[in-house]
């Protein structure tokens, strides 16, 4: 979900809470954030979009993968529930 580059491109880009709203509608269970810390690419501070994912998945830090450049994740597929 793409999480930066929201000042000031609020039209046209979301924020870190609202990607994590939108990826909770969507009933994602994991969370990938994207346009944050490569590069200079709008005006808010280069740590802030992903300090506010971290916030906004407070409550499920779990879900948060990938949100450093460069890392990498092994996902395992949900367990079917028992019968």
């Amino acid at each position: 979900m793409p999480v930066g580059a929201y000042d000031p491109w609020i039209q046209n880009h979301c924020t870190p809470e609202q990607a994590v709203a939108m990826a909770d509608a969507a009933g994602a269970r994991f969370f990938v954030p994207i346009h944050h810390q490569s590069f200079k690419l709008s005006r808010e501070p280069v740590h802030e979009p992903l300090e506010r994912t971290q916030a906004a998945l407070a409550a499920e830090p779990e879900r948060l993968v990938l949100a450093a450049v460069g890392q990498t994740a092994v996902v395992y597929p949900a367990r079917a529930a028992a019968h």
